[in-house]
């Protein structure tokens, strides 16, 4: 992410204006909310979307997304059903929490970002 950061904005059933593609939606999911608002000298992004596979699935697309870019992965705690992780890089933090009902999984992804130039 760089500067400048996005002003504030929301969508329902789409990608809030100037929220990161890396903590989109993952492919086949459908948004249901989204929302970035900055916040000091970071950017928090919010994001509910639901889609076909497995909580185990979504988390594995994420760590697969953050991993490279130098996350690191922490098990959190989740609500009853659910899974959760936390993906941390320097002041960076991302939530991405999972739970499957059916043939469909709901999730969220939750972030601090900051700007790295």
């Amino acid at each position: 992410m760089r500067s400048p950061l996005p002003k504030q904005a929301s969508a329902k059933g789409r990608l809030a204006a100037g929220h990161p593609t890396l903590l989109g939606q993952l492919t086949g999911s459908t948004v249901t909310v989204s929302s970035v608002s900055p916040a000091g000298n970071g950017l928090q992004v919010g994001l509910s979307a639901v889609g076909a596979g497995s909580a185990t699935d979504v988390l594995a697309a994420y760590r697969a997304k953050l991993a490279p870019l130098g996350f690191t992965e922490s098990t959190v705690h989740a609500v009853a059903g659910a899974s959760a992780v936390r993906f941390t890089r320097g002041h960076d933090v991302v939530t991405v929490s999972a739970k499957t009902v059916g043939k469909q999984t709901g999730y969220t992804v939750f972030g601090l970002l900051h700007p790295t130039g």
